[in-house]
């Protein structure tokens, strides 16, 4: 049989996610990423999802802690947002626990998955979700605890991609440095071939658009459509300003997201700096204005390494004919919940329900992909607009936020119940490739104080292992974790 000749247009994270996934499904066919070294990474933390983790093992036969060792990275438990209502509070939204710490039930209404229940017993009796949920306990504490807890993965991003460069050509994908020029549509639509610099002409059966925000193929030569979310997420504009870690400062297990006057600034911890940048609306300051922001808040002076500009929103298609366009090429949302890797992983997840159709181009089923794909990132878009619903009002952007950038449609059918802490499972659409549920709606929406009132708790009163219960058994698990600090110690020299 021929061999088909699969090409990827671009390297970064999704580009050799992309070539390796790929590779697994087509062994014998032909993969190729074409990369040019002189445009380079563009991810400048990089923080993750638990996905990454069960896609790295699963998918690519890679170890996930191999991955935090080589990249000099570190374990992410989930997202501390700071000061997002004004008044120097924290909240947490953490992943799930695992095994005994996420086994509740309601008997003899329900025999498990009823975390969303217990998460509205705390609401209705006013608890600290500090205090009783277990990773968010174990974040604020610094420790860490993989065996009970979903986590996720901090590194350097040209490191990892770097890293995986290797991978992938160990396992035969060809990988090519040049600069693209232009790609050959056939007078049907498909691609026949791409243009580069040096190699001219490769020819392809199936090309993956993962070049970026240049987005090369999928909008430039099929002139796609980009539907912006800019109505209702403005901020377009970060700059990035790494940092050396201070004297005796732990390595926190989480990312820090803090609410400024004009967007946020995120901080991400590797084992030998913290990877850091302001994301910001340039409506209403400049890059020179937002240093000034940082340096006053931080008490400190900051070198800006990168200032990127983006605009969030996706495209209409991700796949037309014989091309994909995974990575940025696809989207882009602000990065407040770590969702660029969580989309392309959910993308190529997808994908394998379509294998068949790669190289059929079955039309009623790329419309299916590009809809199911497409609703995805609509509702990611939704759950990142739920965090700008805070209480701040000192600033223009704060005050003008909720008039001048509306509520999604699909959060109004969901805000009204969720105020009255009453939205359901039934309330998402589960066939998703990547989506957030009602988890961590419930945990945002406690952070910032959006609950009206609390649940009505009469019929599920019989929650197991009750709330004290459950308290008791964190408290002893947490005390008996290990800090973050000792667990990368361990792990660096378990490998020597």
């Amino acid at each position: 049989m021929k061999k088909r000749k699969i090409l990827v247009l671009g390297g970064g994270t999704a580009g050799w996610f992309t070539a390796l996934f790929v590779k697994k499904y087509f062994p014998n066919d032909e993969v190729t990423l074409v990369e040019s070294k002189k445009i380079g990474v563009i991810g400048v933390g990089e923080a993750t999802t638990p996905h990454i983790v069960s896609f790295l093992l699963s998918e690519l036969n890679i170890q996930p802690l191999e991955v935090i060792r080589h990249t000099q990275g570190s374990v992410k438990n989930g997202i501390s947002f700071e000061n997002w209502n004004g008044d120097n509070e924290k909240y947490f939204h953490p992943f799930r626990d695992l095994h005994e710490f996420d086994s509740f039930s309601i008997p003899p209404l329900y025999g498990w998955d009823c975390y969303d229940f217990y998460l509205k017993t705390l609401v209705k009796r006013n608890l600290d979700f500090k205090e009783y949920s277990f990773n968010t306990k174990l974040s604020y504490m610094n420790k860490v605890n993989p065996q009970k807890t979903l986590y996720a993965l901090h590194f350097d991003a040209q490191v990892f991609v770097e890293g995986l460069a290797q991978v992938g050509r160990e396992r035969g994908i060809i990988h090519i440095d040049d600069i693209y020029v232009s790609a050959n549509k056939h007078p049907k639509g498909p691609i026949t071939g791409v243009r580069f610099k040096k190699k001219g002409i490769i020819k392809c059966d199936f090309v993956f658009d993962c070049s970026g925000f240049m987005r090369h193929i999928i909008q430039k030569t099929y002139k796609q459509k980009w539907i912006s979310y800019k109505k209702h997420l403005p901020l377009d504009k970060a700059i990035i300003c790494p940092r050396k870690y201070k004297k005796k400062e732990e390595i926190f297990p989480y990312t820090k997201c803090t609410a400024l006057k004009y967007g946020w600034m995120f901080q991400i911890p590797l084992q030998h700096r913290i990877g850091r940048g302001y994301i910001f609306d340039s409506s209403y300051i400049t890059p020179a204005q937002a240093k000034q922001e940082v340096e006053k808040t931080f008490k400190e002076k900051i070198t800006i390494t990168k200032t990127i500009d983006f605009e969030a929103g996706r495209m209409e298609n991700f796949w037309v004919h014989n091309c994909m366009a995974v990575g940025l090429s696809s989207s882009f949302i602000e990065p407040l919940e770590s969702t660029s890797i969580y989309l392309t992983i959910g993308q190529l997840t997808t994908l394998k329900q379509f294998l068949d159709s790669m190289f059929s181009r079955d039309p009623d089923l790329i419309e299916l992909f590009n809809t199911n794909v497409g609703g995805s990132f609509d509702d990611t878009m939704n759950f990142v607009y739920l965090h700008y619903l805070t209480k701040r009002k000192d600033s223009p952007f704060w005050k003008d936020f909720r008039k001048k950038h509306p509520m999604p449609d699909l959060l109004k059918e969901r805000f009204s119940l969720l105020e009255k802490c009453q939205l359901t499972p039934f309330n998402f659409h589960q066939n998703t490739p990547a989506a957030f549920s009602l988890y961590s709606y419930l945990h945002i929406a406690r952070g910032l104080g959006l609950f009206k009132s609390a649940p009505s708790m009469k019929s599920y009163h019989n929650l197991t292992p009750s709330v004290e219960q459950y308290k008791t058994m964190v408290d002893k698990v947490t005390k008996e974790s290990m800090t973050h600090k000792q667990f990368l110690k361990e792990l660096n020299e378990y490998a020597k």
